[in-house]
């Protein structure tokens, strides 16, 4: 079975948070992703934020999601 670009982001972003982090770095997190997948990864990253109180420092050339 293959996972989908996005799909693997989750599987890396649950790898890191099993070791309960307070700061996550990511490197242009949305790079190939199509809209939704974009939607639903930062969905996720700011629900990570806002209940979890993870820090998120993020490195991106699309300007619109900072």
């Amino acid at each position: 079975h293959a996972l989908s670009h996005g799909q693997k982001k989750r599987v890396c972003i649950a790898g890191i948070l099993a070791m309960e982090p307070e700061i996550i770095i990511l490197d242009e997190p949305t790079a190939g992703l199509d809209p939704m997948g974009v939607h639903s990864l930062m969905h996720l990253l700011e629900d990570l934020n806002r209940n979890k109180g993870i820090t998120m420092v993020m490195a991106t050339h699309v300007v619109d999601l900072v």
